[in-house]
């Protein structure tokens, strides 16, 4: 933000730039209270059911779960109840959102209340959910030279329609009416025209490689790391190949493994897991039949998918995978119907042509959830929403950028597609 201010500083706009250093003063808690009772600031302003939000105006706004094993934490459990209830929380039915809390012992990514009750936090979670129908869809700067770091700055900060309409509203009070109309169409939502039956796509390149820093995850390494793909319906094997295309110009190094049963999936992935990983990040695709959150190929072979995403867990995994953020994507359904992707044709599903022209045409300049959010978007545009395909994203703390094509010329160190039949 003081970047942003001393940019328009530069360019004669003083006053903006005060207007703006004072909306974004941070303000800081002076104190902490012990008291149990809270008042929780309200907003200004509705921000609900845009496309990059979720809807939050349902009233209630849906439930809030508090679990409590110790009995002296009762006070935190009281507060916590207090300020889920300021937020329009209760214990409805969840309308808008679920939040699940516990308070209490734990070790080893379990909940622990004694040597005979310890249950996986994972298992609880995706337990829980099922119980409850939900079915979640997401589950070095300075190096650059000042006239790019201003670029970077202003690009980055312009890229949220909140801070962009607010910087409008400062130009247009600073009679600078023709650049708050051009920043204001910089900021309009632009949907894909048109999604393409072509397995190789070409992946947009930034701009720019976004550093490493406390909010982002350093995506720089080459190869970028694993990004396998699971592969157990042969129609769509033009899907896959399209996948691997898209993940190989993120500088992934890429498998795609065709599979007739759940255990090769389980054996492969287990074996990764337990190797020492080099790369930035992990992806997991499946592409297939699923039914009651579990991965289904035939005949009953079927593997619950949060069992899956515990392979990857702290302590069942080697200790270079811990802090590695890793990205599950499900093409399959998860209720209780099995199905798999609806067929569209050329062998791809309207998911698969989505999410790999939105990662091809997105990836320059957004996150990965920002992404998935944007293939949702054109997916509820061309009302093809049946399935709701899924992505869970593990250790994924911070904001993800693939930075393709960043540093340049890269393409030669990335190893060939493997294609492989278990």
């Amino acid at each position: 933000m003081l970047g942003l201010a001393k940019i328009l500083d530069d360019s004669g706009q003083h006053e903006a730039a005060e207007k703006l250093r004072g909306y974004n003063t941070p303000k800081k808690i002076t104190e902490f209270l012990t008291k149990i009772e809270l008042p929780i600031q309200k907003a200004s302003a509705m921000r609900s059911g845009q496309s990059r939000w979720f809807p939050m105006d349902g009233i209630p706004r849906g439930k809030a779960l508090i679990f409590v094993s110790i009995v002296e934490l009762l006070p935190e459990a009281n507060r916590f109840a207090s300020i889920f209830g300021q937020l329009y929380f209760d214990k409805a039915y969840p309308d808008n959102a679920l939040i699940v809390m516990y308070i209490g012992h734990g070790c080893d990514e379990r909940i622990w209340i004694s040597n005979e009750e310890q249950k996986r936090i994972c298992e609880i979670t995706f337990e829980a959910l099922e119980e409850l129908g939900q079915r979640p869809e997401i589950r070095q700067f300075m190096k650059i030279d000042r006239e790019s770091r201003k670029y970077v700055i202003f690009t980055e900060y312009t890229n949220q329609p909140e801070n962009c309409d607010h910087l409008a509203k400062i130009l247009d009070e600073s009679g600078e009416t023709e650049q708050a109309n051009k920043l204001r169409e910089y900021n309009t939502p632009k949907h894909i025209i048109g999604l393409s039956l072509n397995v190789e796509i070409t992946v947009k390149k930034a701009l720019n490689l976004k550093y490493p820093g406390s909010r982002l995850f350093p995506m720089v390494s080459i190869p970028r790391g694993k990004a396998v793909i699971f592969l157990s319906i042969p129609g769509f094997l033009n899907e896959a190949n399209r996948f691997a295309s898209v993940f190989k110009q993120l500088y992934f190094d890429v498998v795609v493994y065709f599979i007739s049963s759940c255990e090769p999936m389980v054996t492969n992935l287990q074996a990764l897991a337990q190797l020492p990983y080099e790369g930035d990040a992990l992806i997991v695709m499946y592409i297939g039949h699923g039914a009651d959150e579990k991965i289904w190929i035939n005949n009953g072979d079927e593997v619950k998918i949060f069992k899956i995403v515990d392979l990857f867990a702290k302590g069942k995994c080697h200790s270079t995978f811990e802090k590695v953020p890793k990205i599950f994507v499900l093409n399959c359904c998860r209720n209780s119907q099995l199905s798999g992707p609806n067929n569209y044709n050329a062998g791809f599903s309207p998911f698969g042509l989505a999410f790999s022209q939105c990662i091809a045409h997105y990836a320059c300049d957004l996150t990965i959830l920002q992404i998935f959010n944007k293939t949702q978007d054109e997916l509820e545009r061309l009302d093809r929403l049946e399935l709701r395909p899924e992505m869970r994203l593990h250790m994924v703390n911070r904001e993800l950028y693939f930075n393709p094509g960043q540093p340049e010329n890269k393409d030669d160190q990335i190893p060939d597609v493997q294609h492989i039949r278990l």
